[in-house]
Order: C-alpha cells, then structure tokens, then sequence
C-alpha cells in the first residue's frame, strides 16, 4: 500500500481506482483493520468493485451521480458531500463508518486514484444521533456552578437510559456527596473533575450532589475512572462519598422512584 494515512490503529484505510475508460471504481489495496473489521483476506479484495463493500443504498446514492469524464463528477466529489458511507461485511453485516477521501497518485486522467480513511461510529456519534432524533428540550445551566442544573440533571439520566437500551451502550453515573457542600466546596470540586474527565463526559448537580456521567464506560472496569474521580476530589474533602452504577443495566425511566431505587439498591459505593 501506498503511504498510510492512517493515524490511529483502529483507522481503516481502502485504495480505489476510478477507471473513466472501462467505467469501473475497483479497489486496489487495503489495510489490516479494515480486511479484520470486514473479514476478507487481502487477495479476496484486491481487485474487486468498491461497490460490492457498500450497503446497497449507499451504493444507489453514489451511481446516481457518478461520472466517468474526466470533468465529470467523479468519486472523491460524491464521498467528500456524503462524509458517511455503511460498510458491508464479508458475512452481510451493515457497519456505519464516518469517512474522508484523498487523492493519490494517478497514472492519467482516465484513471484516477483515491485513498479513502474510514473510522467507525463510537459510541459518541450514536449519542449524537439519538439526541438528535428525540424531542429534547435545551439544556439549562445552573448560574453559579456553570454545570447542569437539577432538571436538566434529571433529564440527562433518562435520556441516556434511553439511549443504552436502544443502542445497546454503556454510561456509568456516579453521585458524590460531599461532607463540606458549600458553594465553594462544590465549585473547586467541580474544577477538579473536569480536569480528571475526558471532554466527552459530563457533569451535572440535583441539589447539593454532583454527578458525573462517564460515557461508553464498561461496568467490568468502571471502578477504575470512579476510583481516580474520588481520589482526586478526597484530596480537597477527605469526606466526600461516591456512589455509581451502569445505566444500561439499571435504566433510570422514572426518575422519582427509578433513581432512589438504583441508588439504594444497585449502586458500587467508594
């Protein structure tokens, strides 16, 4: 293959030629995450229309414009507007994937070649597509600790019980209580975890306790973020308490009664 541009292990990357004289996009290599995500060998691809990896509406969108002119609207113009292509795997399976396009060297301009960089859909990009589907009211924060505030807390717990269900995903809530909750107290904690979070997580408050949502978090590992979280905040209150559990496992869908059962029943405390 030619120069990478893969960045990341997990980055797939898939060479193609667009062949304005025979009317083809054939693809000409690819790199070992994308042939052990789609469970072809490198020779079973090599060779083969791009299409045939292609989720079939994918591919009506794309033949639909496609040009074989050397001015004509070739491939890199349709995948640059569609930046989402569904990947179909040697066993059928549909994977969404977010993509880019480059060119490469070609060796005329009947016969121009690309390299594409894919990436799968984490579990941020589901998060992101699922609020936008539902009717979620805007966020309101709370003036003087700049987090979520309690209702907006509220709301966040039940969506992202939703949104576990559907997608079958993880998000580990965790509850700290502090022993000083003072407005003070709770603004330097509030610093702390957002220098011991990662930016797609989140923190929020329902009343005088703080809540942090850890998301795409496996429970087998859970204890690790949560025990970081609390060790770094017992260095500011050595009192402070945290309680936390896996929304897909135990769905808040109420939150009145949900939310005190979880607590009470299910919750790892530190």
């Amino acid at each position: 293959m030619e120069i990478s541009i893969a960045r990341r292990k997990s980055d797939l990357v898939i060479s193609i030629v667009q062949d304005n004289n025979d009317k083809t996009v054939m693809i000409s290599d690819a790199n070992e995450a994308l042939l052990s995500l789609l469970f072809y060998t490198s020779s079973e691809l090599k060779g083969r229309p791009f299409f045939d990896i292609l989720e079939q509406k994918d591919r009506d969108r794309i033949l639909e414009h496609l040009e074989y002119e050397e001015y004509g609207i070739d491939i890199e113009s349709i995948l640059t507007r569609l930046r989402e292509l569904s990947l179909k795997s040697k066993h059928g399976a549909n994977i969404p994937v977010k993509i880019k396009i480059f060119p490469s060297s070609s060796a005329s301009s009947r016969e121009k070649r690309y390299q594409i960089l894919a990436r799968e859909y984490g579990c941020i990009d589901h998060l992101a597509d699922f609020r936008r589907s539902c009717d979620h009211f805007e966020y309101s924060i709370n003036d003087t600790l700049r987090i979520m505030d309690s209702q907006s807390t509220e709301a966040e717990i039940v969506l992202l019980s939703r949104f576990c269900k559907q997608y079958r995903q993880n998000c580990v809530v965790g509850f700290i209580q502090l022993s000083d909750s003072s407005r003070t107290s709770m603004l330097q904690v509030i610093e702390i975890l957002k220098k011991s979070i990662r930016s797609t997580d989140q923190i929020g408050a329902i009343g005088r306790v703080i809540v942090v949502f850890i998301i795409g978090c496996e429970p087998q590992i859970a204890d690790r973020p949560m025990s970081r979280i609390i060790s770094k905040v017992r260095q500011f209150d050595k009192g402070a308490t945290l309680k936390y559990f896996n929304l897909l496992e135990h769905p808040v869908l109420n939150i009145k009664d949900d939310l005190v059962n979880r607590s009470k029943i299910y919750a790892s405390s530190m």
